[in-house]
């Protein structure tokens, strides 16, 4: 598998850590963008509200266009209810998702690794289940595994998958136990619920 996006495993190696008393002890949950869901987002809400998470967020952007030229870029996407979406004299119109335009599972993972900058414990919420070559599940077993191993510093990602007949409600309960218990271990752990 060639990095073509850049290099992950040499981003981990030589990431320097901050200063203890700077860094943050609650994990950064990051939502992939195959679980962009209403249901995950409350999830994430309700584990904020409870002080089991320290943050959360999407872990791609949404590029839209109107009239064919790019009006921006959105983390996690414009959801249905936001106000971007209402009629709104400050904000013009966003126009719409630019057609074949996603991001990569590459990407996506460059995108959560980085918050090790200043997060010890993170955790990956995805449906993405698939084993392919170059997918995500892929790069988080070959590059991000064996880097984190490595390390002498405990630096612990924990990716939470949803399985494919699994009821989100039941997922969701499942994932809330796991914060609840918050037995996070060093290194790349895999959890399909």
């Amino acid at each position: 598998m060639a990095n073509t996006e850049g290099d992950i495993a040499a981003f981990l190696r030589g990431m320097r850590l901050g200063p203890a008393l700077e860094r943050r002890v609650r994990p950064f949950v990051g939502i992939d963008e195959c679980f962009n869901r209403r249901e995950i987002v409350k999830l994430a809400r309700e584990l904020l509200r409870r002080n089991l998470i320290d943050s959360s967020g999407p872990l791609w952007y949404e590029t839209r266009e109107r009239e064919g030229v790019i009006v921006g870029s959105f983390p996690g996407g414009v959801d249905k209810d936001s106000a971007f979406r209402r009629p709104n004299p400050l904000i013009g119109d966003i126009g719409v998702p630019v057609k074949h335009r996603s991001w990569s599972d590459y990407q996506v993972a460059q995108m959560l690794v980085v918050n090790f900058l200043s997060y010890d414990r993170l955790v990956l919420l995805s449906e993405n289940i698939r084993n392919d070559h170059n997918g995500l599940r892929t790069i988080l077993k070959e590059f991000v595994a064996p880097t984190l191993k490595a390390r002498p510093d405990g630096l612990s990602l924990t990716a939470l998958f949803k399985g494919g007949k699994t009821r989100i409600e039941d997922y969701i309960s499942k994932a809330t136990d796991f914060f609840e218990q918050g037995q996070y271990r060093p290194g790349y752990v895999e959890m399909l619920l």
